[in-house]
């Protein structure tokens, strides 16, 4: 699970990459010590947001009954846009483990464009408001995650 500097810290990448801001990259790219390397926090920031997003889809979320969670989940394990979710999911990881300099920028793009495609509302001039929302709060975790 990602900590809150971690999210800050994706978030901030992601909006270095959109504003070309060469140095600010470069710093946000350097692991201080003990922290987790930057692609690999992008990727789980991205798997989350994947998650979050498919989970809500299919309606699962806290409070639901034993039977409806069942019900819901056996939906979402039907659907193939969900199976597609996690394969997408699993290639962020697995990009995330060789990415280094411009590729950890296309993974940052990546992740913006699972953020924006999370409401298909969403335009390009909503980016700078929508990440200033996702700085101001904690990111929604999946049912049961």
């Amino acid at each position: 699970m990602l900590t809150s500097s971690e999210r800050l810290r994706c978030i901030a990448y992601m909006e270095a990459v959109l504003l070309e801001d060469s140095p600010g990259r470069q710093v946000l790219r350097t692991d201080a010590p003990g922290e987790r390397p930057l692609a690999a926090v992008l990727a789980e920031y991205g798997e989350a947001i994947v998650q979050a997003v498919t989970v809500a889809a299919f309606g699962i979320h806290d409070g639901l009954g034993p039977e409806q969670l069942l019900a819901a989940t056996q939906r979402m394990r039907a659907d193939a846009g969900a199976r597609y979710a996690a394969v997408l999911g699993e290639s962020l990881r697995l990009w995330a483990a060789t990415a280094t300099g411009a590729a950890i920028d296309d993974l940052a793009r990546i992740v913006v464009s699972c953020v924006m495609s999370s409401d298909p509302s969403l335009t390009p001039e909503d980016l700078p408001g929508l990440l200033a929302q996702l700085r101001a709060v904690e990111h929604p975790r999946p049912a049961g995650g």
